[in-house]
C-alpha cells in the first residue's frame, strides 16, 4: 500500500462482478477491458518514464543571475535578478535524498506468500497488520483486489490491480479513513509516491466540513489544479519537489477584490509563512499589479522585467493540461472501485479470514456516514458565496457514492437524495 501524499480529475470498464450470495471475498475477478487509448498499458508504463517539462527550465531562470542583495521601496523597477532572488534562494538550497519508504509485508489472512507493498512507516506502528482479498502468485499479491492496513493508529485501503513485485504504473483507488484523504488515479510507482490522477482530503473546523479535491500529475515535479467545492475559489499550482511552489488563484467571488492573484511561497516553510517573493494581482478594474514580499514580511508595489512570468504561466497552462488528463485516470480508478464495491458490497459476502464484516464492508457506504456535515456545508456555501453556483462542480467521494448506490449503501442514498431534495424545494 502506497504511502500518503504530503499534500492530494475523466476509461476503464471491468467485466461483470456479479456472482451469487454467500460469495468468498478472497477470489475477487482480475481480468478488466481497456477502453481509451491513455489507458493502454503501454500508455501507462510510459508514465513512468516521463521526464518533468518546467524543473530544469525554472532551475536555469531563477539561477542564471549571481545573487543580489537590495533594499526594496515602493514602485521600484526590479531588474530579472532582483525579481527571481527569492527563487534563486529556493533552487540553490542543498538537495535532500528521500530513502525509499517500501517495503513487503505478508497478509494476515494468507497462508501461502503473497507480499503486498506497505510503506516501512505504517509497519512500524503498533499492531499493524495487512489483509488482501485478491490472488497470489510467485510469492506476491497479484491481479484485482483490496489490500487493507490496519493498525492501532490507521486504517487505511486500496483497490487496485498488483502485477508481482513490479514497480509499475497501476490503477488504484486508495482511501485513509484514519485522515480523509483519498485518491483516484494512477501510482505511477510505489518506490516514490508518485501519482497521476485526483486527491481529496476532507475535515472539520469549527463544525464546519472542508474539502480540498486536487487534480494533476505529481512527482518531482507537480503539476495541478485545486478545488474546493465549498467555495467559488480554484487554484491552478506548480511545486517543485520541496524547493518552491507557485500558485495562481482564481477568485469568483465579484465581492473579492482581485480576479486573480499569482504568487509563489516555501513548499517546507512552516504554515503561517505563506506567501513569499514576487505576487501579482489582476485587479477587478483590468489593472495588474506586482508586489514583492521581503524576508521582514514587508510589501512593496513594484514593476517587473518584461517576460518575468511567461515561464511560470506557461507551466500553469500546463497544471490545467494535467489536470484534464488526470480525470482520464480518476474516473478509470472510479469505474474500477465501483465494479469491484458491487462484488463485496452484498449482503453475504464472507470477509477474509480474521476481519469482521464491519470493518471490510466500511467502503461500501464511506463517507456517506458524514452526510449532516455535507449538506450543511453546501448549504452554507450557497447561502455566504455568491459565486458557488457558477463555478464547474467536480466529483468527490461523496458524490460518486450517491450516483454508484450498491446493496449495502441503497438505503442510506435514498435516503440522502431525499433530503437534498427537500433542500432545494
Amino acid at each position: 500500500m502506497k504511502t500518503q501524499l504530503a499534500l492530494s480529475a475523466i476509461a476503464l470498464l471491468l467485466v461483470g462482478c456479479q456472482t451469487t450470495t454467500q460469495t468468498t471475498a478472497e477470489q475477487a475477478p482480475t481480468e478488466n477491458r481497456v477502453t481509451n487509448a491513455a489507458l493502454a498499458p503501454e500508455a501507462l508504463a510510459a508514465l513512468a518514464d516521463r521526464q518533468p517539462l518546467f524543473m530544469e527550465r525554472l532551475r536555469q531562470a531563477a539561477t542564471a543571475f549571481p545573487p543580489v542583495e537590495f533594499t526594496a521601496h515602493n514602485h521600484q523597477e526590479l531588474t530579472m535578478a532582483q525579481a527571481r532572488a527569492f527563487e534563486q534562494r529556493m533552487f540553490s538550497k542543498p538537495a535532500e535524498d528521500s530513502p525509499s519508504n517500501l517495503s513487503w509485508m505478508q497478509p494476515a489472512n494468507k497462508e501461502e506468500p503473497c507480499l503486498l507493498p506497505m510503506s516501512k512507516s505504517f509497519m512500524a506502528e503498533p499492531n499493524a497488520r495487512a489483509f488482501w482479498d485478491g490472488e497470489c502468485k510467485e510469492g506476491y499479491a497479484h491481479g484485482l483486489g483490496r489490500d487493507i492496513a490496519i493498525s492501532d493508529e490507521t486504517h487505511m485501503e486500496e483497490i487496485t490491480v498488483h502485477d508481482l513485485s513490479v514497480d509499475q504504473p497501476r490503477l488504484n483507488s486508495f482511501k485513509n479513513f484514519t485522515t480523509g484523504y483519498s485518491e483516484h488515479g494512477v501510482d505511477i510507482s510505489d518506490n516514490n509516491g508518485a501519482f497521476y490522477g485526483r486527491s481529496e482530503r476532507f475535515g472539520f473546523s469549527d463544525d464546519r466540513m472542508w474539502m480540498y479535491l486536487i487534480t494533476g500529475k505529481f512527482d518531482d515535479e507537480s503539476l495541478f489544479v485545486e478545488k474546493r467545492p465549498f467555495s467559488s475559489r480554484q487554484y491552478s499550482r506548480v511545486t517543485i519537489d520541496d524547493v518552491v511552489s507557485y500558485s495562481h488563484a482564481q477568485y469568483f467571488d465579484p465581492e473579492h477584490c482581485c480576479n486573480a492573484k499569482t504568487y509563489m511561497y516555501d513548499p517546507t516553510a512552516p504554515d503561517d509563512v505563506f506567501e513569499q517573493g514576487l505576487m501579482r494581482f489582476f485587479m477587478r478594474n483590468g489593472n495588474v499589479q506586482n508586489e514583492l514580499m521581503t524576508e521582514d514580511g514587508n510589501r512593496y508595489i513594484v514593476e517587473v522585467p518584461e517576460g518575468y512570468w511567461d515561464l511560470i504561466d506557461e507551466a500553469f497552462a500546463q497544471a490545467v493540461i494535467e489536470a484534464e488528463q488526470a480525470r482520464v485516470y480518476e474516473q478509470a480508478a472510479i469505474e474500477l472501485e465501483q465494479a469491484y464495491l458491487k462484488n463485496v458490497c452484498r449482503v453475504g459476502v464472507e470477509p477474509p479470514t480474521g476481519l469482521d464484516i464491519e470493518t471490510y464492508q466500511k467502503a461500501c457506504v464511506w463517507p456517506l456516514n458524514h452526510a449532516d456535515e455535507y449538506l450543511n456545508a453546501i448549504a452554507h456555501a450557497e447561502q455566504f458565496d455568491p459565486a458557488y453556483t457558477t463555478v464547474p462542480q467536480f466529483d468527490n467521494n461523496f458524490s460518486v457514492m450517491l450516483d454508484n448506490p450498491n446493496e449495502i449503501s441503497q438505503s442510506l442514498v435514498t435516503d440522502i437524495k431525499q433530503r437534498m431534495q427537500s433542500l432545494t424545494e
